[in-house]
């Protein structure tokens, strides 16, 4: 929605609209949405999200999974993709050596839980799968973390921390 109020403001103010896109606002409100209230507004949403991309002067995408649906929309605004790496500062650190023989591996997750990561519906059956050989942390806080909570209870393999500072994670 803020990219769609850029584009209004752009096209009075003759501007240069560049829009960086981490997910799929429609994709995402019709997993959410109720569907008598998806029928209403999701077309309404579309025409939106059209109008914002064929206003942008260029788009950065988080995966070149998504340059099919952006395309669809036409327009000539060329298509550009910075994927969610790993920081380099944390390639350079030796993980290894700070496990001690025996210990489970760890499978980290630090960011958002929200609607669209889905934590919930993944973390309790990938604990359940993987209890014996590794850890999970969620390190981070958003809109589902309770129910995150809730679906991880009992679950020892699992460690949930609220948010940290870069230097500390």
């Amino acid at each position: 929605m803020t990219a769609a109020l850029g584009a209004l403001v752009v096209k009075r103010s003759k501007a240069p609209l560049y829009l960086d896109i981490r997910d799929i606002f429609t994709d995402t409100m019709s997993d959410v949405l109720s569907t008598p209230l998806k029928i209403m507004v999701l077309p309404f949403f579309r025409l939106l999200e059209r109008y914002t991309l064929r206003s942008a002067t260029a788009i950065n995408l988080v995966s070149q999974g998504f340059a099919d649906y952006f395309s669809s929309y036409g327009g000539d605004n060329p298509l550009r993709f910075f994927t969610n790496g790993i920081d380099p500062e944390f390639l350079v650190h030796d993980f290894q050596a700070a496990r001690k023989s025996g210990q489970r591996k760890v499978i980290l997750f630090a960011g958002n839980i929200g609607e669209g990561q889905g934590l919930e519906k993944i973390i309790p059956q990938v604990a359940d799968l993987l209890s014996d050989q590794f850890e999970l942390v969620v390190i981070g806080d958003g809109g589902t973390r309770d129910r995150l909570a809730e679906a991880c209870r009992g679950k020892e393999n699992v460690k949930m921390l609220a948010p940290v500072d870069r230097e500390e994670l």
